[in-house]
């Protein structure tokens, strides 16, 4: 009988979160991966209730889902009390989300199940606190995957003394690293040693029937945005660009996630055009919006703090669209796919030679066969099992 693994996240697809990244659809995909594989697998995740599940797979695999219920403390009024607070987190347990994972533990105590393994998901860190404290407890190996570069959150020198205590102590534990991004593992590996690099992987991909306006041309980004190291300016320059050299075409740009960043958007753009603002979608409404899409826009970390390919890329390469990426790369792309990648597809010199809608289309990244088996859930999933199972 294969191994029994406990994995750890704070959100877990369906469940948790609003959004379809791949950061967030990573623990779901290898979960279902190595139980399919014959591994017994549960998964625990934070939730508004308490949630304990058996779930029959397709290929008659079966996970146990535990949802543990949590809600952030709210911010002090007073500034200073509340750096001192998150300066205590820090140093202690990593962040707020330990006190979820203090939770948790209890759960798991009154559970007395036994398991072979933890692999942790980042982020938030709580998952890596438990993982850290299940280890100690019940002397089980420790995996850690990390899908954001381990200081997030604490972007100045000083912040960063107090979580540099914490990740020594759980390093005493000797995990198993892995990491989506290859400048990300270079942080890490000052605490961890080794770090393994394991990208995103990308889902089945999808063929949605051709709904596009010969006559428009639509731009949709859903999702999050961070404004601090994702260039906005890059996207006006890309459609003062695209207004006048994509002559007798109407253009659009569509955009779904939250209210706060469709304001930030529509305050930047609206100068050029407006931003049709489409909410939180469920997947079918997702589906139909990319079906009547002709560009998936996306824009790359152009910081050094942000050294790698946000995860929505991966999201992208599911559909059978065009995928615009702007913004110059800070690196990310370049270790992953190499030069020619980030030549060819990011931060591109607009020519006024473009006569048509096509000839834009048809100069932007799309997905070959090659390149999704590359990166699909078999081959990523293979991966993982290769780490728990040397």
């Amino acid at each position: 009988m294969k191994k029994s693994i406990l994995l750890i996240c704070y959100e877990y697809e369906g469940f948790h979160s609003k959004q379809t990244t791949a950061l967030v659809k990573r623990p779901k995909y290898v979960a279902e991966y190595l139980a399919s594989k014959g591994y017994q697998i549960t998964v625990l995740f934070s939730y508004k209730r308490t949630i304990q599940e058996h779930r029959l797979l397709a290929d008659g695999a079966k996970l146990k889902l535990e949802g543990i219920p949590y809600r952030f403390k709210p911010v002090l009024k007073n500034r200073w009390i509340q750096k001192i607070r998150t300066a205590y987190f820090a140093f202690t347990k990593g962040d707020f989300s330990s006190s979820w994972s203090e939770m948790a533990m209890d759960r798991l105590k009154n559970e007395k199940v036994k398991f072979d393994a933890v692999l942790c998901f980042f982020t938030p860190r709580g998952p890596l606190y438990l993982g850290y404290l299940v280890s100690k407890r019940y002397k089980v190996p420790l995996f850690f995957d990390f899908q954001d570069p381990m200081y997030e959150g604490f972007y100045s020198s000083l912040g960063r003394v107090p979580l540099n205590y914490f990740y020594k102590r759980i390093a005493k534990q000797k995990p198993v690293v892995s990491c989506v991004s290859k400048e990300w593992g270079r942080e890490l590996e000052e605490f961890f040693g080794q770090v393994n690099h394991i990208p995103h992987a990308i889902e089945n991909k999808i063929k949605a029937e051709d709904k596009t306006d010969p006559n428009k041309l639509v731009i949709f980004y859903y999702g999050s945005i961070d404004f601090n190291f994702q260039n906005i300016d890059a996207l006006l320059v890309f459609l003062s660009w695209a207004t006048i050299h994509v002559p007798n075409t109407d253009i659009e740009f569509k955009f779904a996630g939250s209210k706060e960043t469709y304001h930030e958007l529509e305050s930047r753009l609206s100068v050029l055009i407006p931003v049709i603002y489409l909410g939180w979608l469920d997947k079918e409404s997702l589906f139909e919006e990319v079906s009547s899409s002709d560009i998936l826009c996306l824009l790359s970390w152009e910081v050094n703090e942000r050294k790698g390919i946000p995860s929505k890329f991966y999201e992208y390469c599911r559909f059978d669209k065009p995928i615009l990426i702007l913004g110059k790369d800070a690196g990310g792309f370049e270790q992953e796919f190499g030069e020619p990648f980030v030549h060819n597809y990011i931060d591109l010199k607009w020519s006024s030679a473009f006569k048509e809608k096509k000839d834009l289309v048809n100069r932007l990244f799309r997905p070959n066969e090659k390149f999704l088996e590359e990166y699909s859930v078999e081959r990523i999933g293979e991966q993982f099992e290769r780490l728990v199972e040397p």
